[in-house]
């Protein structure tokens, strides 16, 4: 099983990136934390590995210096799509 990376890179400005304060990206990023830890626990509980991909990412975050391997927020007629905030063609790679 997979584990998420973090979605930001690890500074910024308060007014943030992709629409998204600082201090919610700082959030985003904890709860992706305390989600992996859940995916690690119950794969290693059915006997089934576990990959920490998230440095996969480094430099490649959204609002970073370098490509990024994530889509940031992408709307719909209906509100955000299910893509967002989730590896685009370069981040399955």
């Amino acid at each position: 099983m997979l584990g998420y990376p973090h979605c930001f890179k690890p500074s910024g400005t308060f007014f943030g990136c992709q629409a998204v304060y600082r201090s919610d990206q700082q959030w985003i990023d904890a709860r992706t934390d305390q989600f992996d830890d859940a995916i690690r626990t119950e794969a290693l509980s059915l006997g089934a590995e576990f990959s920490d991909d998230s440095r996969e990412f480094d430099g490649q975050k959204l609002c970073g210096d370098g490509n990024s391997y994530l889509n940031g927020i992408k709307l719909t007629t209906s509100g955000p799509a299910n893509e967002s905030f989730h590896p685009n063609a370069d981040g399955h790679q």
